[in-house]
């Protein structure tokens, strides 16, 4: 028996600032893609539930957010309130698909101008800031890890109860509070300069600072020091974890 085979042209169209546009579907699922301006926005929210995200910057004046989803699965929304964009990924029909490994994925490409303030709130999915230079950062999930990497945040809020938190940064120069129930978290600081007081503590873990601070108070679960003037402020905890500072 001969086998037929069927070839689907998908043809794409350009995008307006504004818009938002069906890329077609494929093996490896199907792409949503929103453009807008950023322009006088002062916040950047994003709401998800069981989805992974990326945030990456790009040369464009635009943000732009592409959802990548499978069969009947979450929508992609974009909105403006004020001086915030409210980019929300909303539930699917088909939510047992992220059991199987086919767990949606949202990209949002920020342009590299924009250093203001970004919130993420999730349910689960894992959290990813690649060369981001932001003043504040806000992310909350229940189970996920939460990654930054070759970025510049200065004022870093994480929370998730079951999940890692690590973060890589060029410099450090604010404020990092970072919490998980249950996960590690590795704090990385290419210049080795701190400049702030640090207080590292865990239930159940491993405690290792490997730059040079000046030491106020350690126990089994509790490392309090300074670097400098103390001029920022470090303040890790996990209820079951390790917690590194490098």
């Amino acid at each position: 028996m001969r086998k037929g085979f069927i070839l689907v042209l998908i043809m794409l169209t350009s995008i307006t600032s504004g818009c938002g546009i069906y890329l077609g579907a494929s093996p490896t699922g199907t792409e949503i893609m929103e453009e807008h301006s950023i322009e006088g926005m002062k916040e950047v929210g994003i709401e998800l539930t069981s989805d992974n995200v990326e945030i990456i910057t790009h040369d464009k004046n635009t943000i732009v957010a592409t959802l990548t989803t499978f069969a009947e699965g979450p929508k992609l929304s974009v909105t403006q309130e004020n001086q915030s964009m409210i980019i929300k990924v909303e539930d699917g029909t088909d939510s047992y698909l992220a059991a199987v490994g086919r767990m949606p994925r949202l990209q949002i490409k920020l342009p590299a101008s924009y250093q203001e303030s970004v919130e993420i709130t999730s349910k689960s999915g894992n959290t990813l800031l690649n060369q981001s230079s932001l003043n504040q950062v806000t992310v909350n999930t229940k189970s996920g890890n939460i990654t930054t990497e070759n970025s510049n945040i200065k004022h870093f809020t994480a929370r998730t109860t079951s999940g890692s938190i690590s973060t890589r940064n060029d410099q450090f120069m604010g404020t990092y509070d970072l919490q998980s129930n249950s996960g590690n978290i590795d704090m990385s600081i290419v210049n080795k300069q701190l400049d702030a007081t640090i207080h590292a503590e865990t239930n159940s873990g491993k405690l290792s600072v490997s730059l040079p601070f000046e030491l106020e108070k350690m126990e089994e679960d509790l490392i309090v020091g300074r670097d400098g003037d103390g001029t920022h402020s470090i303040k890790l905890k996990t209820g079951s974890g390790n917690i590194s500072i490098k």
